[in-house]
């Protein structure tokens, strides 16, 4: 005997013992009344349907919860499922009926959670499976006779897919989903490109759309990552209807990593046209954070999908001339940091430096655009040697002309054009706003540098309700670049120990000085 048929018999032992007890006396009244007028309607109105309902009800096996892996272990509710399937002329009275039964013993019942509990809890699961039955026959047919047109051999196991669904199998939970699961993986392996043409028609023609049939087939070829997929023109449908697309995903984490995957491996692979770059570019990637999917993930997806678009743009340029008018992009994100749950809010300063760069004359724009590319996305946690050798050369252009006081002030424009109430940064402003303060290290020791790198310190580790900090990784870069500064940045650091109250600050700085030789107070 299973563990779904112990359950049951306990269950029904269980409901019959409550029936039985002195005080439940509504539940005895009610169900004795209510079978009543059943018993009452078979005589005056005798059918072989009614029959099949009164034996349910009256074992009080109509009771008992069930589900399509479970039906087979109740033979009342079977007979009555396999009754369904026989009589397709009497399916709408059969659910006709049920929903007269179950209305026949509503009025008897004070609380309605007792008679649902203890009388119909079955009955209810019972018409649901048919419905849900119904649905499957009827997208089978569909399959069958409708617009869509499917290859022989897959009509062949979606059919044996969707008879695995319904309740006309003898097996259990454990025994019917390996079966499912090998059936799912069998389909997408063999048919990739019709299971997405047929989640993309379903979307559309909305008559073809089931969660079980065309979504979680759509949702397994997702996770597969086929490399079938990666074709420019099943890419160009994707990002077209992302929106649709995401809208019928509950969860979405395998769509949106198989997307910027396959995005990836086309554009490596020179096939990328206009149509799938404008579509691309309008997808917000950083809007669906609550997708199980890291923060940073989705804006590096996101940084990644833009630079592709731009080398895309530059690329198919039809001249030099041409070329030559397109305006450097800094290397500044305008991605709204992703927080799904705050509004949307743009990125005001990076427009505001960009048209800082904009104005700059010719031979400044030509040193400032060295400079940019320079600090362009830098990861490490420190610079290398090269990387500073590099930065003191272009250090000896127009961009060391106040270079402390053009960074104050792009700090104190980020802090003006930014909310409160959430991360002032992206991963990629985060990495390139690095290599701006890195090049302070090659800056003799000033007054106004402790004092940025101080500050830089203060707006990373601001507290962000429900978040945490700023922006660490700006933050800790700060402290690196003070601890290069000897006894003056070091004091800094103290002084910043002693002002800031948020624990991760203060263990940040508490390391640096420790790795340092020196202890906080």
């Amino acid at each position: 005997m299973s563990h779904d048929q112990e359950y049951l018999q306990r269950h029904l032992q269980d409901i019959q013992r409550v029936h039985g007890l002195a005080h439940n006396y509504e539940i005895r009244a009610g169900y004795q009344t209510w079978l009543s007028l059943i018993q009452e309607k078979y005589q005056q109105q005798p059918s072989a349907l009614l029959a099949l309902c009164v034996d349910y009800i009256e074992s009080l096996e109509a009771a008992l919860p069930i589900s399509e892996y479970k039906i087979h272990y109740v033979p009342r509710a079977q007979a009555i499922a396999n009754f369904y399937r026989d009589h397709p002329e009497q399916r709408q009275q059969l659910i006709a009926l049920l929903n007269e039964l179950y209305d026949l013993g509503k009025p008897y019942f004070v609380r309605q959670h007792t008679y649902h509990e203890y009388l119909v809890k079955g009955l209810l699961n019972l018409k649901e499976i048919l419905e849900k039955t119904q649905e499957l026959w009827n997208l089978q047919q569909l399959y069958h006779q409708g617009d869509f047109h499917f290859p022989a051999g897959l009509l062949d196991l979606l059919d044996a897919y969707i008879d695995l669904l319904g309740p006309y199998q003898d097996l259990n939970y454990d025994e019917r989903e390996p079966l499912i699961k090998g059936l799912q993986l069998q389909i997408v392996k063999t048919y990739p490109e019709e299971i997405l043409n047929l989640f993309l028609f379903a979307i559309e023609k909305e008559a073809y759309f089931h969660y079980w049939v065309s979504k979680q087939l759509f949702f397994v070829l997702m996770e597969q990552k086929d490399k079938r997929l990666n074709q420019a023109e099943i890419l160009e449908k994707l990002v077209q209807n992302f929106d649709l697309i995401i809208q019928k995903m509950i969860y979405a984490k395998p769509f949106i990593l198989h997307l910027a995957f396959s995005i990836e491996k086309v554009a490596k692979a020179q096939q990328l046209n206009r149509v799938i770059v404008d579509a691309m570019v309008q997808i917000q990637f950083t809007k669906h954070s609550t997708q199980s999917i890291a923060m940073r993930r989705l804006e590096q997806i996101q940084h990644k999908v833009s630079e592709l678009a731009v080398a895309f743009t530059q690329q198919n340029t039809l001249s030099s001339a041409q070329n030559a008018d397109i305006e450097y992009q800094l290397p500044l994100s305008a991605v709204t940091p992703s927080r799904a749950f705050y509004s949307e809010m743009p990125l005001v300063w990076v427009d505001i430096l960009q048209q800082e760069f904009s104005a700059f004359d010719a031979d400044k724009k030509a040193d400032w655009q060295i400079f940019w590319q320079h600090v362009d996305n830098v990861g490490a946690k420190k610079p290398s040697q090269k990387w500073l050798k590099k930065a003191e050369e272009i250090l000896q252009s127009s961009i060391q002309d106040a270079y402390v006081q053009r960074v104050s002030g792009w700090m104190t424009l980020i802090e003006q054009n930014s909310p409160r109430n959430m991360r002032i940064f992206d991963s990629k402003n985060e990495n390139t706003l690095k290599g701006v303060l890195w090049f302070l290290l090659l800056l003799p020791t000033q007054p106004e540098v402790i004092a940025l790198l101080s500050r830089v310190v203060q707006i990373g580790y601001r507290k962000i309700a429900g978040i945490g900090a700023n922006s660490t990784n700006l933050a800790n870069t700060a402290i690196y670049v003070l601890l290069q500064y000897g006894e003056s940045g070091r004091q800094a650091l103290h002084d910043l120990y002693r002002y800031l109250s948020y624990d991760i600050a203060k263990n940040a700085i508490q390391k640096a000085l420790d790795s340092a030789g020196e202890h906080t107070e």
